[in-house]
């Protein structure tokens, strides 16, 4: 298994990154590829572009990395090293910038992303189980609450509280395999899958963007196939 950390980065910041980017890490490749995908105005399929760089950050001694599998994605072999290694996968698509980070690079990527991102893709989601939810309370002396739940079913993102983190269950047709059902929700998108391939990484991306165009996100799930 495979966790997907994933940040949309703001337009005004994207340039601003990739200086950050390559002043203090070390291109390891890029790859460019297309995926088909459904057009839900005209119902036709259409190829969709994606380039993808890879920036890796060196950590100190020796220790195997768990994501190593991004590394061999991208032509570079396996490698063994402590400290805090780190990598950021850059992915363009369609005028957008995202970023998937590894180790401890979100520290630094999260100061570029857009904030409202992840839980606008949350509120089209249906959820079968809640299991934590923090929020924020800025007339409390207390900055953050954290509830947790053991069978939470129903939520309401639309309460006007400031919600900061949320893992919950989602609801997806059983043969469903893209990732699994648990998500990690916060200013990025955290997803847990089998399947460690760049190609996958763009697949979860695009669910994302499906979803904020206002398609229902199981129903789009259903249409386009997504069964590995």
């Amino acid at each position: 298994m495979a966790v997907v950390n994933v940040y949309k980065i703001l337009s005004d910041r994207k340039d601003t990154l990739k200086a950050y980017l390559q002043e203090r890490y070390v291109v390891k490749g890029s790859k460019e590829f297309n995926r088909d995908r459904l057009n839900t105005n005209t119902g036709e399929l259409e190829e969709i572009k994606y380039s993808m760089v890879l920036y890796f950050g060196r950590g100190s001694d020796t220790k195997t990395l768990s994501w190593n599998w991004v590394l061999s994605e991208f032509g570079s072999k396996d490698i063994t090293l402590s400290g805090t290694p780190k990598a950021v996968v850059l992915v363009e698509t369609q005028k957008l910038l995202f970023a998937v980070t590894f180790g401890h690079s979100y520290f630094k990527i999260d100061q570029f992303s857009d904030k409202e991102w992840a839980f606008t893709f949350a509120r089209r989601l249906n959820y079968s189980n809640v299991r934590t939810l923090a929020i924020t309370n800025p007339n409390s002396r207390r900055n953050r609450t954290v509830n947790t739940y053991l069978d939470y079913e129903s939520l309401d993102l639309g309460s006007g509280e400031a919600l900061t983190k949320l893992k919950a269950k989602i609801s997806l047709p059983g043969e469903f395999k893209l990732f699994s059902d648990t998500l990690e929700i916060g200013n990025s998108i955290r997803f847990t899958t089998k399947k460690t391939t760049l190609e996958n990484i763009a697949d979860c991306i695009w669910q994302v963007k499906s979803a904020e165009f206002g398609n229902h996100f199981v129903h789009s799930l259903a249409r386009l196939n997504f069964y590995y």
